[in-house]
C-alpha cells in the first residue's frame, strides 16, 4: 500500500517539477519578460545611421544615453517617454 502511495506521488511530482524548473531556466536565459518597462526620461535619443559595412551587423540603430551610458531602447516604456519627455531621436552619421 505503502509503495503504491509513493508511485502515484512521484508520477504527480514529476510534471509539477518540470514546469517549475522549466519557468525558472527561461528567467534565467531572459525569455520571461518583466511586465513594467523602466519610465525615465533619457539625457539623450540616439538614432544611428552610419552606414555599416556587413548586413550580419546585429547592434541596433537606435538606444538612449542615460546618466553617461548606452541603454537600449527595450529596456524602456518608450510610449510613456514620448507622451512625458521632451526628446526627440537625434541623428548621427
Amino acid at each position: 500500500m505503502l509503495n503504491k502511495l509513493l508511485i502515484i506521488l512521484i508520477i504527480l511530482l514529476i510534471p509539477i517539477s518540470y514546469a517549475l524548473f522549466k519557468k525558472e531556466s527561461q528567467k534565467d536565459a531572459g525569455e520571461v519578460q518583466s511586465p513594467s518597462k523602466l519610465r525615465v526620461c533619457p539625457d539623450s535619443w540616439i538614432e544611428n545611421r552610419m552606414p555599416s559595412v556587413s548586413n550580419t551587423h546585429n547592434e541596433k540603430k537606435q538606444y538612449f544615453i542615460v546618466n553617461g551610458e548606452r541603454r537600449e531602447i527595450d529596456d524602456y516604456d518608450l510610449d510613456w517617454i514620448k507622451e512625458n519627455c521632451n526628446i526627440k531621436p537625434q541623428i548621427v552619421y
